[in-house]
């Protein structure tokens, strides 16, 4: 019983990360999925666009969750200059 109680403990714990996709990633999924969105200013190599700027802004500046919903809205709100007047 107490080998029972120790795997359910450990095994409730031990649960898989989930894995970040990387801004490339993100950024090839979502121009896939919508074509017409706007590029903001791809450099020649097509390296830099919006929605990589955000991702990365997001996750490796910010240090913000990618999973929840109110803080992809904090982004947007420092991108367009109202929570943050100076981003980055």
């Amino acid at each position: 019983m107490l080998k029972l109680i120790v795997l359910i403990i450990l095994g409730f714990w031990a649960t898989p990360c989930l894995a970040l996709p990387t801004p490339t990633q993100v950024t090839a999924a979502l121009y896939q999925q919508i074509p017409d969105f706007p590029k903001g200013g791809v450099n020649q190599d097509g390296t830099q666009n919006l929605i990589r700027r955000l991702v990365t802004y997001h996750n490796f500046l910010k240090n913000r969750s990618p999973y929840s919903r109110f803080d992809w809205k904090l982004t947007v709100a420092d991108y367009i200059g109202y929570n943050d007047p100076d981003p980055g």
